[in-house]
């Protein structure tokens, strides 16, 4: 039977890590990557050509740094300190 994922300090600092790495992909994606994601989607508008739009690959690249990140940092967290191991 899988064990449940137990809250410590370690677990903690886990979720603040993922949070962390999230925010600092969020800023790097927001810096570099979305001018360019708005200008070619700006080109692509204006010559009927279709381009992602810049403002859905921001929500995902948020999602990603606010939800899956930090879970993802607790799982791992929770596999380093050994919790719930029999």
């Amino acid at each position: 039977m899988p064990s449940m994922l137990q809250i410590n300090a370690l677990s903690i600092l886990g979720i603040f890590a993922g949070l962390l790495v999230g925010l600092a992909g969020v800023a790097c994606i927001s810096k570099f990557a979305y001018p360019s994601l708005r200008h070619r989607h700006e080109e692509a508008k204006a010559n009927g050509m279709k381009a992602a739009k810049p403002s859905t690959v921001l929500a995902l690249a948020k999602l990603v740094a606010f939800f899956v990140l930090p879970a993802l940092g607790l799982v791992v967290a929770n596999i380093l300190s050994g919790a719930g191991s029999s």
